[in-house]
């Protein structure tokens, strides 16, 4: 009877491995194709297939993340919240109310009161280990058990009482924090009520403004005047248009009364230093590159070329100066000078923006295209302060009184069927592909490391591009 058992256990063990090799991938597979298919009826049914938003809803949305986010990570909700789950009194853990209106006098009261308090517990401790001792009858059956209960249970006491203790020492440090911040901010610095730190790394052709406007719009939702951001900024420029954009998202920033100040770590230079100019506070790193006020275009010319093979080009255009300047076509002199116009009503432009924000620059040396060191720029008054975006952060950080927080925009990640309907095999499949990913990566970096090392004979350190 029992190898009969073992016999079907055996087979049906068979049945489930092969299903798992054969049936399994068919499955896969026929999901994979259902949503092309799926996909394919999609698009020859786009016309018709409208999506709306609600934008009043994702509105409330982005409001509500944000002041969660906030709430979440304001040190004094904190503090206030384990203070009152403490049972600690309401004039301790009420740190608005005694940040808002401090008095000397009530403070020392409450200084007094809880020395008091704790000599009398002190007393009272000392009087009941003393009525224990004299209690405790001479030929009791078992005082050890007795002592061991009781230091059992005056464990937890001494745990609460050391809990209170440490945030009755952490509320008054906050209380203290906070009389700090209103001395200075009484004296004229301006202390942030809450921080908000992003990050834009442009490219030339300036894309990253769909992100930076989400960001904007997410701090919109709670930041007012007393509020500071900190753009970290690196960019070397690119399209006039999307760096124009990207200024403009940054003065809505300036149009609340927001304080705004842009961390420059490598380089912001043309484009990037349209944005930085809207800041009320320029920060950079002593070796960054900042400046560049100026306009670049060009474009090649392959004319020669088509009519040395016999080749004819026809442009037609309806409009003077519909096409100043062609790739394929024959170039005139008008087209040229119409050309250097635009660039310089660009540059025009340009300027206006750096002086409306910065006044005090002298437009006739800073704005002729050239590029500073920001130890240099500083001196012409492109740059207000020499740090790196760390050091200046971390002094604002200290100097915030509730919420620091760094905006960032989660990276959706796409997965596969295979990921999503079978993960082990999907997560194997991609460490097998990792592990020979970092092999051909090593073999690589090898090999550009030993051309390097070839090559410094033959060039130089300084070699800028």
């Amino acid at each position: 009877m029992i190898d009969f058992v073992l016999d079907i256990l055996g087979f049906l063990l068979k049945v489930l491995i092969v299903m798992g090799v054969v049936v399994l991938p068919l499955v896969v597979l026929a999901l994979s194709a259902r949503k092309k298919g799926d996909k394919g009826e999609a698009a020859a049914d786009e016309v018709t297939s409208l999506i709306t938003v609600d934008l009043k809803k994702q509105g409330r949305k982005r409001h509500k993340l944000m002041t969660q986010s906030v709430k979440r990570a304001d040190p004094e909700q904190i503090l206030t919240k384990r203070a009152k789950a403490a049972g600690l009194s309401a004039e301790v853990a009420g740190l608005s109310a005694a940040a808002a209106a401090p008095d000397a006098a009530a403070q020392d009261a409450a200084a007094q009161d809880a020395a008091a308090q704790a000599a009398a517990a002190k007393a009272a401790a000392g009087q009941e280990d003393a009525a224990a001792g004299a209690s405790a009858p001479a030929g009791d059956a078992a005082p050890a058990a007795s002592a061991s209960a009781a230091a059992a249970a005056d464990k937890p006491k001494k745990g609460k009482k050391a809990l209170k203790a440490k945030l009755e020492a952490k509320c008054s440090a906050r209380k203290e924090f906070v009389s700090e911040l209103a001395a200075k901010r009484a004296a004229g610095e301006f202390c942030p009520r809450n921080l908000f730190v992003l990050d834009f790394r442009g490219s030339t052709k300036g894309r990253e403004f769909k992100e930076l406007r989400l960001k904007i719009d997410a701090i919109l939702e709670v930041a007012d005047e007393r509020d500071e951001v900190i753009v970290n900024l690196c960019s070397p420029g690119g399209m006039v248009n999307s760096y124009g954009l990207c200024a403009s998202q940054l003065e809505r920033l300036r149009a609340r009364n927001i304080f705004l100040t842009v961390t420059v770590d490598e380089v912001a230079a043309s484009g990037g230093y349209l944005m930085a100019c809207v800041a009320n506070k320029i920060v950079a790193a002593p070796f960054a590159y900042v400046g560049s006020i100026g306009v670049i275009a060009g474009i090649p010319n392959f004319r020669r070329v088509l009519n040395k093979y016999d080749v004819d080009y026809e442009q037609i255009t309806a409009g003077k100066f519909k096409r100043t300047l062609s790739v394929l076509g024959e170039n005139t002199e008008e087209g040229r000078q119409k050309f250097k116009e635009e660039l310089e009503a660009v540059h025009q432009r340009f300027k206006e923006q750096v002086l409306r924000y910065r006044p005090h620059l002298d437009a006739a040396q800073v704005t002729t295209g050239e590029h500073w060191l920001a130890l240099d720029a500083k001196e012409l008054g492109l740059v207000d302060e020499i740090a790196t975006s760390d050091e200046y952060i971390a002094a604002r950080v200290a100097l915030t009184e509730h919420a620091a927080l760094k905006i960032k925009r989660k990276k959706q990640v796409k997965r596969n069927l295979v990921q999503k309907y079978l993960p082990f095999a999907g997560h194997l499949v991609g460490l097998l592909g990792q592990s020979k990913g970092r092999g051909a990566e090593a073999a690589s970096l090898a090999a550009a490391t030993r051309q390097e090392l070839n090559a410094l004979d033959d060039s130089s350190f300084m070699h800028l591009k």
